[in-house]
């Protein structure tokens, strides 16, 4: 089997304008089934320099009652509750990051992933994420798969 044949891409966040200050959050993905989740969130601000306040990639077990995953977690500074150093983003005539945060289901993961993004300057993000490792059971929300293939790991 080709590897990339057991993957499935999701979007969980279509480009959105952001304010300032403004925490935009994307819909929960159910990761039932996938042994490994990359979530990207990409800046689709274009003209401008832009900078990210935090990114927090949260965690649970009902849907309902969600767990920050302090790893994934990013912010301006690193702490207890924040694991990701934020860098500045790049300028007008660079490309616009995509920050990308690696999932590993084997262990102690919950089922649920939800992702939040506060901007420090007006623009737009979208969130995507990629499951690999597809078992009998895996979950296949029809509503935010999408076949295509957008991102390559080396």
């Amino acid at each position: 089997m080709v590897p990339n044949q057991n993957d499935r891409v999701f979007v969980m966040l279509h480009p959105v304008s952001a304010t300032n200050g403004a925490t935009i959050t994307a819909t929960t993905l159910d990761t039932q089934g996938w042994e490994d989740i990359a979530v990207s969130v990409i800046n689709n601000t274009v003209g401008t320099s832009f900078t990210t306040d935090s990114i927090t990639v949260s965690e649970s077990d009902d849907n309902t009652t969600f767990t920050n995953i302090a790893a994934l977690c990013g912010g301006t500074a690193t702490s207890a509750t924040v694991g990701v150093l934020l860098t500045a983003d790049k300028s007008a005539v660079d490309n616009k990051p995509v920050y990308e945060f690696t999932v590993r289901k084997r262990g102690a993961r919950k089922r649920y992933l939800k992702v939040a993004v506060v901007p420090a300057t007006t623009g737009f993000f979208t969130v995507v994420a990629r499951a690999s490792g597809k078992s009998a059971n895996a979950s296949a929300d029809s509503t935010a798969e999408r076949n295509v293939r957008v991102f390559a790991n080396a």
